[in-house]
This record gives C-alpha cells, structure tokens and sequence, in this order.
C-alpha cells in the first residue's frame, strides 16, 4: 500500500489529536488487511468490515480517530473456507491466533497477525510503514440462528452452559463443582472430554460446534454467537450480509455489507452520535510492546523519557526568564518565530502580528529545513516552504540569520519531538538543545486545536501524552496550550512522568493562553476563490446577494434498503428546491451506485441514475461529486440526507444537520 510522507504526521481529526506513531499502526494494519483481502479474493471468501471498522468507512471514509484496530467478519463457511488455506496463502511470518493453533486463547474469533515479536529489520519497517510493533486484524464470525423458536432455545441453553463453566472456570470456581458441570454436559451432548489435555481449549472447541449447528440456507438470521448469548435480540436478517461493496478508507477501501446503512444503524443505533468511549482491550493497542522494548533495551527509541539531566536544565533556566521578565519596558528586544511548513503559520501568525505591533520588538520569521523520515527512520531529503508563505510576512531563510550569533530575546518554536517523533524531523541544528543555547527565553506554541477533554477522556489523553512528554515541552522555558482545562492535563502528565515533586515547576511553565488558530478568520466556502464558475451562478440571487446553501445526500446503501420509497422522496425533495431555486442553493451528492445485471436493485438504480440526469439538464442546482464533497460541505448552511461522510464532514463545521426519514 502506498501513502504520502505527509500522512503519518500528527492530525487532529474530528477535535481528536492523533499521534504519528498511531499512524504508523493504522498503515501496518491496513497492509495485513490488504494481504487478507487478496487470499479471500483469490478463494471467493466473503469478509465485511466490522465494528468500529464499518463505523469508521461510513462516517469517518477511514479510521474512527479514538480507534487504534481494524475488526472484519465472515459468514462460517467462508470464515472456515479461510482458516483452511490462510496459513499457506498469507506472507512468511504472518501467524493465526485461534483454539486451533493455541491451547490457551480464550476467544471464538481468529486473530491474523504479521508478527510473534516487536521487529526492526529493514525488510519488515518497510513493509509496514515504519511500526516495529506486531500489528493483527481481529476476524469475527457469523452464525445462522436456527430456523425454528424450539431450536433455538436448545442451542442458546447448550452454548450458554459451555460459557458458563468457561467462566466459572476463570472466576476460580472449586475444580470439583467445575467437574460436576462439566460430566453432565459431556454426557448431554454425548461427547469426550479428556482429562489429559487442557479443559478450557476443549470446551471452547465444543462452543465453536455448537454456534456453526445449522447452515445459512436454512436460516433466516445472522448473529455473532457470543454477542447473542449475552443479548437474544442481537440478530440480523440474512440478507444484510448477502452481498458486498467498497467504501474509501484511508487512502484505500473496504469490503462492506452492501446494505451497510442498515447494519450500522441495527449495531449502533443513531451511529452519526459520536461516543469516544473506548473498547476492552489496552489503549492504544501496542501499548505493552512499547513497555516490553523499554524493558528489553533499557529504553524504548520511540518514546521520549524526561530525565534528570533534563529536569535541572529546566531548573536553571528560571533565572534566565526572571531577567527577561525584569526587562524594562520601551527596551529594544527581538523574538524570533521558527516555521517550516506553510501549514504551521496559522498556529503562529497571530503571535507574530502582536510582536511586529509592539514599537519595542523587531520579529523575525526564520524558516527552517526539515524532512520525512523513511520507515527506518532514518532521514529523508531535508527541504523547506520557500515561496509558499504570504507575501506580507517577511520569511528569512536560515542560513541568512544566525540565530547564536544574534542570541534573540524570544525563540518561538512548534516542533518538540527532536528525534522522537517516527515521521518527520526538523534540521538537528534546531533541536531544542540547540535553540536552548541561543536564547534566554525558548518558547513551545501548540500547533493544534482540539477537542477538550477531562480527566475520563483516557484516550484522548493518551494521544495528548505523545505530543506533551517530549523534548521541546519539557525544555521549553514557557509552553503555550490552547486552553486552561488543556493547561492541566498537560501538566498532570507531565507529574505522572516526572513524579509530583515537579508539579511548581510545570505549574509555572505551562501557560494557557489560548490557540493562535483560534485567532486567525477562516474563510468560509463561500469566499474561497476557486470555487467553479458554474457553481458561482447557482449561489447569488438575481440582486447578486448570497443564497442559503443546502448540502443534500442520497446514500446508495439506503437506496438499496428503501428502492422505490426512497426514489419517490427524491423526487419529493428536488421538486421542493426546484420552486425555492430564487431562495435557496441544493447542493446535491448523489452517491454513486452501478447495480449488477441480477442485483435486485437494478431497475431503482435506473431510474435513480435518470433522476440525476434530469437534475444536472435542469440547471437549477449544484451536482456535487466526491472530489468535490469537501469544499460544499464547506460552502452550505444546513445538510440533509442520509448518514454518512458527507453529514459527518457538517458535523466537524458546525453545520446544522438533519438526517431524513424515507418513510415520511
């Protein structure tokens, strides 16, 4: 799989910061799903996105940004079909993890992991995109619940009683009360259980036989098994699963139910909600591999630790700002504003423009090298944004300005990885050792906004960590963070690292003064400069003032699900905007759908297909495509349709939203 160097660097999507080396996870595990894909495409096996993962191709056309896993799932005769010819067909060093091939795994689903350990060698960083870390892909299973009410009540009492002695088992029950359970369900079922071999890997196996009693052709449901022993109610129609499609994600796609709209509705109920609660595993996932390289290598090379040597530099710098703060006013100073990305310049512009404001203060804005890193980490080619900033800020390239020689007063800085971080680095000439040696005052400014969150948003935080215990937050004379509430997080991660006799010093340090992006006006879609001309006509009245802009989505999923119903709401719609057209700009992305020859949908797809015609010849809306997607969600003032991306990208605008109802 391919992805641009620019990908894998640190983002805030949906108010949630993202960390890189999460980023390096999410490519790894994309790649062992790529390879999953061409065995099940070479056999004809079926798999669907699951869980988070059909949550996060609907709404997020990627990675829920709080998730760290990739789930799919098969029908059992595919998930069977695959265990048969998976070990053969996946790349060398790949492994399943399942009660087939492990006495001791305790679940009912197959794990397909590229590695059995944390692995540095160039062939395999290359392969997956930089993470050392054995990454896997959690491979659920469906079952037909059994035709009849009668059949059903037996094979839920038999699996339910196999679970309850599993359990029993696991809460430290007596042997001999596990014994008596376990004889007299071995002579229910008429099976052996041999006392020589391990008794939780032999009821586990009895459990798989007894979720797969009954066949898909004489079932009308689908369930996982052991979300149905917990919740009777959790079943879908067969038909859900009957057939699939792509949908984007990341930089690729994933196999989906074609009915997708209505399985993520049955899963997650009002799925457009955001819960940025997290599963039952450790967050983030590899988590206990970065503790087990710290205690193989006496420190883990990815993670910055604060040390000692760190921590009384930090103390001694006090005295260099306790100077700069007795300044006397109306005295020349200068501060200087280090940036190497164009992208960087909204979270300093404002610092700058309050600096070039002040008669006493002659700024700079210094533009410094850096590059990507390859997935070795080591350097790639050191480049810069020349020629990419405003005209009106006066950028100074770095080998015109010798920061030691003129020792400024203020450095300001937004790169506090160092080495640290697994992506990208600036020139090491920049480190913050470095610029510690050429100022009194090294300032750190948070190149982000995001959500905020308290102490129970534990995987936000957990991100947050990665971006505030490095070495510019930690060398930093002053930190700037977007908000108070930001402000003590910060600080509370920095004392569960440093230890809580460091608290003042962090105390002091940290400031929350507020976010320069926050500061600078956004331009709305409305005023961007490269919106097409043909669109331009369709969004000022006659007088030339600007119309109210409607974003409209039509989901081929619930197309689908609702055919002619939703065909006729369609035209319900369009007819409405058709008559407020002097008023109101529709915006409408009509997701595209081409039906195959016997899909039972092919004659709603014909006449949807002709809908969107008519549309276009009419002249009197905009038609948006999927490249087109994100500027009109940037442009409208209200979105309506299905769920989905399109509402989702509203939703991070603040956009009103309105999810339709076909049946109304």
């Amino acid at each position: 799989m391919e992805f641009p160097d620019s990908w894998f660097l640190d983002e805030v999507r949906d108010g949630f910061f993202v960390a890189g080396m999460m980023k390096r996870a999410w490519a790894a595990q994309l790649e062992v799903l790529e390879d999953i894909d061409k065995v099940c495409k070479k056999h004809g096996i079926l798999w669907f996105a699951d869980c988070g993962t059909l949550l996060g191709a609907i709404r997020h056309r990627g990675f829920i940004p709080w998730d760290d896993d990739l789930d799919i799932c098969m029908k059992r005769e595919d998930y069977n079909r695959f265990l048969s010819v998976a070990a053969a067909e996946l790349p060398e060093g790949y492994f399943l993890h399942n009660i087939y091939t492990d006495d001791g795994y305790p679940e009912l689903f197959t794990r397909v992991l590229n590695s059995r350990q944390i692995n540095f060698t160039k062939e395999f960083l290359e392969k997956f995109h930089g993470c050392p870390y054995g990454m896997g892909i959690d491979v659920f299973v469906l079952d037909a619940i059994a035709p009849s009410p009668e059949e059903e009540e037996a094979q839920y009492e038999l699996i339910s009683s196999v679970f309850g002695i599993v359990q029993a088992m696991e809460e430290g029950v007596a042997d001999g009360e596990v014994q008596r359970q376990v004889e007299a369900l071995a002579g229910l079922l008429h099976v052996n259980i041999d006392p020589a071999r391990p008794l939780r890997r032999q009821l586990l196996l009895l459990a798989e036989g007894l979720c797969s009693m009954f066949e898909e052709a004489e079932a009308k449901e689908l369930t996982g098994m052991q979300s149905f022993i917990q919740n009777k109610s959790y079943r879908m129609p067969k038909e859900y699963y009957r057939e699939t499609t792509r949908l984007p994600f990341e930089t690729g796609t994933v196999s989906v139910p074609k009915l997708y709209d209505a399985v993520a509705a049955y899963k997650f109920g009002a799925y457009m909600q955001q819960v940025k609660s997290g599963g039952t595993h450790e967050y983030p996932l590899y988590k206990k591999q970065e503790e087990a390289l710290k205690n193989q290598r006496g420190e883990n090379p990815l993670v910055y630790e604060i040390s000692k040597e760190d921590l009384l530099i930090c103390r001694q710098r006090e005295n260099g700002i306790r100077r700069l703060s007795a300044r006397q006013r109306n005295t020349p100073y200068q501060a200087v504003f280090l940036v190497c990305q164009v992208s960087d310049w909204s979270a300093m512009e404002s610092v700058w423009r309050a600096a070039k404001r002040d008669p006493d203060c002659t700024p700079y804005v210094i533009l410094i090298p850096f590059c990507f890193k390859h997935p070795d980490g080591s350097f790639g080619m050191m480049q810069d944004a020349a020629g990419q900033f405003p005209k009106e800020v006066p950028v100074v390239d770095f080998r015109q300005f010798h920061l030691w020689a003129h020792h400024p007063d203020v450095i300001y800085m937004q790169h506090p990885y160092d080495e640290y971080h697994p992506a990208y680095s600036v020139h090491p000439m920049f480190y913050t050792d470095k610029l510690l040696e050429a100022t009194d005052c090294l300032v750190y400014v948070q190149p982000f906004v995001a959500d905020e969150c308290t102490a129970g948003d534990t995987r936000a935080i957990e991100h947050m960590k990665y971006c505030c215990i490095s070495p510019g937050v930690v060398r930093a004379d002053r930190v700037i963070v977007q908000s108070e509430e930001m402000r003590m997080i910060w600080i509370d991660l920095l004392v569960n690292a440093a230890g809580e006799e460091t608290r003042k010093l962090w105390e002091k340090k940290i400031l929350g003064l507020g976010s320069p992006i926050a500061d600078k006006k956004v331009k709305s879609g409305m005023e961007a400069a490269d919106l097409p001309e043909t669109w331009r006509s369709i969004l000022v009245k006659r007088d030339q003032t600007p119309k109210r802009v409607i974003l409209f989505y039509t989901g081929a999923s619930s197309l689908l699900s609702h055919k002619e119903a939703m065909i006729e709401k369609i035209k319900r719609v369009l007819q409405v905007f058709w008559e407020k057209r002097e008023e109101i700009a529709l915006a409408w992305f009509p997701e595209e759908w081409e039906a195959a020859e016997e899909d039972e949908g092919r004659k709603t797809a014909e006449v949807y297909h002709d809908l969107v015609r008519q549309y276009r010849e009419k002249g009197f809306g905009i038609l948006v495509s999927s490249a087109d997607l994100e500027q009109a969600a940037g442009m409208c003032n209200a979105y309506y349709g299905d769920r989905g991306y399109a509402a989702q990208l509203c939703i991070r605008r603040h956009v009103p939203v309105l999810i339709w109802k076909v049946e109304i």
